[in-house]
């Protein structure tokens, strides 16, 4: 808390604009307004009318470059019950991402045209506060292997476990590799989604340009690396998180198309708000430009 009168100060400011400037008329501002108001990119033009004229920041509006809403991703459902594996499944796919008190799953179908069904999804809780963080995390992650290899159930009635289960190593990435390196076999993989970020772009993925030392294979948008603690698939989330969207707004019967289990009225809400909670926009960094990035 500050207390006490504001102790006086001199202070002098100057903001110079267009109308500082003694060697422009007024006419030649206002055709200059005029011009990038034509531009064939007027968002630029408008840049630099305000950085080089009126000393003003450009503040363009974030353009979201995939519309989707909650509303229209609830209305993807088909008859196939929850946890059922529809016909025709060429590849089943597990997601875990690992919190300090609740870790959210997530079970794609994959058809041909890579055409995704969302088999089942949750949450169960991690058991921090008794047992601490690192115990309730190996407990959690042991708990859904459990899940996973117990399967879900095919068309025919059969039990079918995950192909590939891929687990965030972004939080606790020791337990992560710990589980992984015992677990593994080819099944349980630990995860590290990379992206840019707004300010510096720390943290963006780099696609390695040849597999050798610790690059072990190259995919798309996408690697295996051996790191000291374990094999890890690092990806380039921003890719990816366009590419599930994209699988949003495909029609239903066209190949590429998301689709989820049967369910009536807010049944999907928590999950479809979970998947609009960021989206892709186009916005103007600054020395950078226009950059598609996601919020």
């Amino acid at each position: 808390e500050v207390v006490g009168d504001l102790p006086k100060t001199d202070t002098l400011g100057y903001r110079w604009n267009a109308f500082n400037n003694l060697f422009w008329e007024t006419a030649d501002v206002a055709a200059g307004e005029w011009t990038a108001s034509k531009s064939d990119n007027e968002a630029n033009a408008e840049k630099e009318q305000l950085q080089f004229k009126w000393a003003k920041p450009y503040k363009p509006d974030a353009e979201a470059t995939v519309n989707i809403s909650a509303a229209a991703i609830m209305a993807r459902t088909t008859p196939i019950q929850r946890g059922w594996i529809p016909s025709g499944t060429l590849y089943l796919t597990a997601g875990l991402d690992l919190g300090m008190y609740w870790n959210h799953w997530v079970l794609l179908a994959f058809k041909d045209g890579a055409t995704p069904h969302v088999v089942d999804y949750g949450t169960f809780e991690v058991r921090s506060p008794i047992v601490g963080v690192e115990r309730a995390t190996a407990i959690a992650l042991q708990e859904f292997r459990d899940v996973c290899e117990h399967g879900w159930l095919t068309s025919d009635k059969t039990m079918r476990s995950p192909d590939r289960v891929f687990i965030d190593s972004g939080y606790q990435s020791q337990e992560v590799y710990r589980f992984v390196r015992q677990f593994g076999a080819g099944r349980y993989w630990a995860a590290d989604g990379q992206g840019t970020a707004r300010d510096n772009g720390s943290g963006s993925y780099h696609a390695p340009s040849k597999v050798g030392g610790d690059v072990l294979l190259i995919g798309e948008n996408y690697h295996v690396k051996q790191l000291s603690t374990g094999m890890v698939v690092q990806a380039d989330s921003n890719e990816w998180k366009t590419w599930a969207h994209k699988r949003l707004v495909t029609p239903i019967g066209q190949p590429g198309a998301m689709t989820l289990f049967s369910g009536e009225g807010n049944t999907h809400a928590e999950f479809a708000k979970h998947l609009t909670s960021e989206q892709q926009v186009d916005e103007f960094i600054p020395l950078k430009g226009i950059k598609t990035i996601w919020t």
